[in-house]
């Protein structure tokens, strides 16, 4: 097929980037399909086939043709409610959201392991610039945005970069909360935010001696799990905070998006370039309602999360403080 085609009509959405193979990956999708997939890493399928249609790298550089669209992205730390926010966006508006595509993630893994194409600026500005124009691709009846998964925050200043209009929010929450979040969802959760670490570390985290030391110490289970932890809230606040700075983005925290959705959501949609109407805005907060974000199937209500918060808050309240100790005394943080 055209390469022309491929990277212009967002019917085509770019699946994978194989730098071994030096090869871009396609799969023919639809709006519907990409607006109910909870992710776009692989776990769902959103291909109308099973085809997949490759081009040669050097190809598709050749091929793309940069537009004058900005880009808009939603960071966040994870676990903080970020796939609520693009389902709502989603639902107030005429706009779709590229929930964690898995190529960020690829490109994320290329620096964070050295690649010799991220080394190399002007190819590695124009790889991530061709990424990029992919989640701009316009749909005859919606606006694209896109939210890339925790493991490319280290990939964040680079798209700054390589973009010519970055429209940037950033959603987080505060560091005792990112805990209970992590113990709520279960060792699954933790496993992820511990495989997070480690990615971090390989992109070269300013904290790696506190994770020796943490690693080092005769420390109760419990304890040195939540201490890593903590160290994992670090270096993506750092993450975000940089990138805020360099793209004069916008920090938004899940309390308020919470607590006054109708109030912060058309912040949040001014600060990327989009127009909820109030009417709308309500409109997508009764639909989301009564269900999880990432499952649809799944019942889900402040209250019930709140209690399941106060239960961990009451199991591991003397751990939990013993971390945030170490964080202000260790970490020099403040409280």
């Amino acid at each position: 097929m055209d390469a022309h085609i491929l990277l212009s009509d967002p019917a085509w959405f770019l699946a994978s980037v194989d730098l071994d193979t030096k090869q871009l990956s396609f799969v023919k999708t639809s709006e519907d399909k990409l607006h109910s997939a909870p992710f776009l890493d692989g776990r769902t399928s959103i291909g109308a086939s099973d085809e997949v249609i490759s081009v040669p790298l050097k190809k598709a550089l050749e091929a793309y043709q940069p537009d004058e669209r900005p880009d808009r992205l939603i960071a966040h730390m994870s676990f903080c409610g970020s796939t609520y926010l693009s389902r709502t966006i989603e639902g107030a508006g005429e706009a779709l959201c590229y929930r964690e595509p898995h190529t960020l993630v690829e490109l994320a893994s290329l620096k964070a392991l050295g690649h010799p194409i991220s080394k190399n600026r002007e190819e590695w500005m124009a790889l991530l610039r061709l990424v990029l124009g992919q989640y701009r691709k316009p749909w005859p009846t919606a606006i694209s945005l896109v939210k890339p998964s925790n493991w490319a925050n280290t990939l964040l200043s680079d798209l700054i970069e390589a973009s010519s209009d970055m429209k940037l929010v950033s959603l987080e929450y505060d560091v005792k909360a990112y805990l209970v979040a992590n113990l709520r969802g279960g060792r699954d959760r933790l496993q992820y935010s511990l495989n997070l670490l480690n990615h971090f570390l390989s992109a070269n985290s300013a904290y790696r001696g506190d994770v020796l030391r943490v690693e080092r110490a005769q420390l109760p289970p419990m304890q040195r799990l939540l201490r890593l932890l903590v160290i994992v809230y670090e270096t993506q606040k750092q993450l975000l905070d940089q990138a805020i700075q360099t793209a004069n983005g916008h920090r938004f925290v899940w309390s308020c998006l919470s607590q006054k959705p109708s109030e912060t959501l058309p912040r949040i949609a001014k600060a990327l370039d989009l127009t909820l109407p109030t009417t709308s805005i309500e409109a997508a907060l009764a639909k989301e309602e009564g269900h999880h974000a990432k499952n649809k199937a799944e019942a889900y209500t402040p209250e019930q999360e709140a209690a399941r918060n106060a239960e961990i808050l009451s199991q591991f309240e003397a751990d939990i403080r013993e971390a945030l100790n170490w964080r202000q005394t260790e970490l020099g943080l403040a409280a």
